[in-house]
C-alpha cells in the first residue's frame, strides 16, 4: 500500500492535515503519521480513525516534514525510505539546502515558515522552494494544508535558505 501524504511528525502537526479529508482532498486511508511515541500513536488513532498511524514509516507518494530541527536529518531519512517525491518542510530552522541533500536532488522540495498558521489555522506563512518548484507542487501544498491560513511565494521567487 502507498499512502498519499505521509506527516512525519505526528503529536500536534497531524490535525492541520486533517483539513483534506474534510475538504475531499483526501479520505482518511490516504493519510499516514509517523509518531514514534507509543502514547502519543494510540492518542492519533483514537483521534483518526482510518488514518495509518505508525513508528517507522511507509510508502508515500509525498510527505510533510513536521518535527523539531535536531530531528530532521533523521525524519529526512524515514522520508527517503518511504519514496515520496514531494516533499513540504514545516520544520524550524532547516534551509531548503539541508533538506535537498538529505532527501536527494531529485525529490521537490518546499519549505513553509513560520508554521504556527499550520496549528492554529490562521495568519500566513511565506513559502520557498527548490528552483525544480513547479505551480503543480504549490497547488498540491494548498491542497494538502487547507488550514494553514494565507500563503506568499512562489517557484519564481524562491530561495535555498
Amino acid at each position: 500500500m502507498v499512502t498519499r501524504l505521509l506527516v512525519v511528525g505526528g503529536a500536534a502537526w497531524a490535525m492541520p492535515f486533517w483539513g483534506p479529508v474534510a475538504l475531499g482532498w483526501a479520505v482518511p486511508g490516504d493519510l499516514a503519521v509517523v509518531e514514534p511515541v507509543a502514547s502519543a500513536r494510540d492518542e492519533l488513532e483514537q483521534r483518526y480513525p482510518g488514518v495509518f498511524v505508525c513508528d517507522t514509516g511507509c510508502a508515500a507518494e509525498s510527505a510533510v516534514l513536521a518535527v523539531k530541527p535536531a530531528d530532521a536529518h533523521a525524519a529526512c531519512r524515514t522520508i527517503s525510505g518511504s519514496g515520496a517525491r514531494r516533499v513540504l518542510s514545516i520544520a524550524a530552522g532547516v534551509s531548503l539546502a539541508q533538506l535537498q541533500t538529505w532527501l536527494g536532488r531529485d525529490v521537490v522540495v518546499l519549505r513553509a515558515m513560520p508554521n504556527t498558521p499550520a496549528l492554529l489555522g490562521a495568519g500566513a506563512s511565506a513559502l520557498s522552494g527548490a528552483p525544480s518548484v513547479t505551480e503543480g507542487d504549490l497547488t498540491w501544498q494548498r491542497a494538502c494544508c487547507p488550514r494553514s491560513g494565507s500563503w506568499l511565494g512562489s517557484p519564481s521567487t524562491s530561495s535555498t535558505r
